[in-house]
């Protein structure tokens, strides 16, 4: 059940509740505009933000779970919003599909809109987050972004748009009259926390749930902060976890744009509170230190809520929770943005709202570290013309990038040989394959050097210029016994200085406690709620890459003569002089083309590949010429003997739709 698992499953509305989701119909006008990104940002009503959750709902049911604090945890509701109650409604963004198979281990995010009702831009914000994630998922390839789509694959978001529902509806701070940010049970009188619905919603998604990750959107200033922000701490101290959150802010300041926003600890850049959301998320747990009302650890005793909801165990709050001051205004009339080039704010259309929808994407990244080929997809095994031809010994070179961090301190490329039965179930899944695979076989895989480097994320965002993940590549020489070989690539000791302690750190002697910064310096952190878990982890692979090899008839080739470009994702190509129309030919209705197109189905869309596979050296050499001439990134491996590249390539940013049967032609020289 949910309260015991925290999963949720899909609300069974009430005939008014599901009259909500057509409301959206009249309000947007046709099913589609409430679920895509407006051309300009408005702030969105309690109403409009109801109907957009449920139209997103009934457009993409396996990827959006809709459920209210009302209906999930029997809170009640805190008054009118119009004709019907006001209700706390969340959804969470994953792929459903694929959920069930993490296991619990799938890392969670927290977004919260509001908790004070007149503090305005975090509620849009997340809502259209959401928007954003969904209508990229399902979008043509040309437009879509695999970096969004990664994040809705691998990760749980949970939004809760407007804890405090009824101060939302009418525009005011408080929730009949109670703070909702002084009424968590941290640093606070046991009499004077959980009043509000507010905060009993928020304390409901929390306690089932092992959130690593959130944002807490308020407004009246700008600033992006961190522990600690409780009157049990002196404004001096620092957190147990200073590294890793100070590093953390930066680059959410980085991304933010500008120097908009002041970054550091909530205590000296905000001010402190008593039983306010933010620590309590981090230290509910775990911290002791006395402030003035004794232990800041006191389960809440409140009329009509069960003191037994306000005691946690050691592994339920150890979550970074942001708080973001989004405006000097609580209520910004202007400035909102545009959804076009929302990615970076370098873009003309930057804004409120895109600025802090960039803070939503940067903290799902960061949640947990990942590798990944640079675009590329395959087939099944189960049919073996199906997979990349590669000539014995032919050179090779492999791109990869490792995601979720910022110091990478090792990662390399790793080969071996499978048999038939491994290769029909490793190579037609992508199975990332688990350590133990690799280490079974170490007397039969090949690895390439040890490589590191850092990921860097500045104001240009996901942008024309700017790449934040490094590029890794190597160059390989293909084994010279014929079969199908699985490529896998795996990253180690990421962000390593997270794990270490703080000095001067408060309280004193405690290592890092939160689980972001355990779950990737720490092997031994083993934490669970519910059938959620967080367990501590150096190593990240990446899925499987197979190859067939076979044997060469002109001998072994020799290696690239040119660098591949960026793979990394990017915008679209706006160079000057480049035509994307002049390098493109649909060649469906080509019989002799020599792209040969497979495709297999993942989930509800479709991924493939295309090989490229000539005769002549001298012509190969020539096609991968005019490619890199043309300025279009369509390469994720270069084989001496063939060129690979991805129709899953043409849905990053900086890519022309190559659709499965398109081929790229020379462009024309203009003057």
């Amino acid at each position: 059940s949910t309260q015991s698992t925290g999963r949720v499953t899909n609300h069974q509305m009430s005939p008014l509740e599901g009259m909500l989701g057509l409301v959206a119909l009249v309000v947007a006008g046709t099913a589609s505009s409430a679920t895509e990104l407006p051309e300009s940002f408005s702030i969105l009503s309690y109403q409009q933000i109801v109907d957009k959750l449920h139209a997103l709902n009934q457009r993409y049911p396996n990827l959006v779970h809709l459920d209210n604090a009302q209906a999930n945890f029997s809170i009640r509701s805190p008054g009118q919003c119009g004709k019907d109650q006001c209700r706390q409604w969340f959804v969470r963004l994953t792929n459903e599909d694929t959920l069930a198979a993490a296991n619990g281990t799938r890392p969670q995010v927290f977004l919260s809109g509001c908790v004070h009702g007149n503090e305005r831009v975090g509620p849009t914000t997340v809502t259209q987050w959401a928007v954003a994630l969904l209508q990229n998922y399902h979008a043509p390839p040309a437009q879509r972004s695999s970096w969004l789509a990664y994040l809705l694959d691998h990760r749980e978001i949970w939004i809760l748009p407007t804890a405090n529902a009824l101060g939302y509806y009418r525009s005011q701070r408080t929730e009949n009259g109670i703070d909702p940010n002084r009424d968590f049970p941290f640093d606070q009188r046991p009499s004077e926390c959980m009043k509000t619905t507010a905060a009993q919603a928020i304390n409901e998604l929390w306690r089932r749930n092992m959130f690593q990750l959130a944002i807490t959107f308020h407004g009246g200033m700008r600033a992006i902060s961190y522990e600690w922000g409780s009157w049990n701490h002196q404004p001096r101290n620092l957190s147990p976890d200073d590294s890793s959150q100070r590093a953390i802010a930066n680059a959410m300041q980085h991304i933010a744009g500008r120097s908009y926003y002041p970054a550091g600890r909530m205590n000296p850049l905000v001010y402190p509170v008593h039983g306010g959301m933010e620590d309590w998320a981090y230290a509910g747990s775990w911290d002791n230190t006395l402030g003035q009302y004794g232990s800041p650890r006191q389960p809440c005793q409140v009329p009509g809520y069960s003191a037994s909801r306000t005691q946690y165990t050691a592994d339920m709050l150890r979550g970074y929770n942001y708080l973001v001051e989004t405006a000097d205004q609580k209520i910004p009339t202007t400035g909102l943005g545009s959804s076009t080039g929302w990615m970076t704010s370098t873009s003309s259309g930057d804004g409120h709202i895109p600025r802090n929808m960039r803070l939503c994407a940067l903290v799902s990244e960061l949640v947990e570290p990942y590798v990944r080929f640079s675009r590329t997809s395959q087939h099944s095994a189960t049919d073996p013309d199906h997979l990349p031809q590669v000539e014995s010994g032919s050179q090779v070179v492999v791109k990869w990038l490792v995601g979720g961090g910022f110091s990478i301190s090792s990662t390399h490329v790793m080969w071996t040989r499978l048999n038939d039965q491994e290769a029909t179930i490793a190579c037609a899944t992508k199975a990332r394959m688990a350590a133990g695979f690799w280490s079974e076989r170490v007397n039969s895989t090949d690895e390439s050097s040890q490589l590191n480097g850092s990921n860097s994320w500045t104001e240009d965002g996901i942008s024309q210029t700017s790449r934040p993940w490094h590029q890794f590549e190597a160059m390989v020489a293909m084994p010279s016994v014929p079969g199908v070989y699985a490529f896998g690539a795996t990253a180690n000791n990421i962000d390593q200085d997270w794990g270490t302690h703080v000095p001067g750190s408060d309280p004193f002697g405690f290592n890092p406690q939160g689980h972001v910064s355990n779950a990737r310096t720490n092997p031994g952190w083993d934490r669970e709620v519910g059938d959620h878990h967080v367990r501590g982890r150096q190593d990240f692979l990446s899925d499987i890459m197979c190859v067939r090899v076979h044997e060469g008839t002109s001998g072994p080739s020799s290696s690239p003569t040119v660098s591949a470009p960026d793979t990394t994702p990017g915008p679209p190509d706006t160079t000057p002089g480049h035509d994307e129309n002049q390098n493109v030919t649909n060649t469906a209705d080509q019989p002799n083309s020599p792209w040969l197109d497979y495709y297999s189905e993942q989930g509800s869309y479709a991924k493939g590949f295309t090989v490229a596979y000539q005769t002549s050296a001298e012509n190969k050499f020539r096609v991968w010429i005019v490619v890199a001439a043309a300025g279009i990134v369509v390469v994720g491996i270069i084989f001496g003997t063939c060129l690979l590249y991805t129709s899953d390539a043409a849905d990053e940013e900086d890519s022309v739709d190559l659709g499965g049967r398109r081929i790229i032609k020379k462009k024309k020289k203009r003057r």
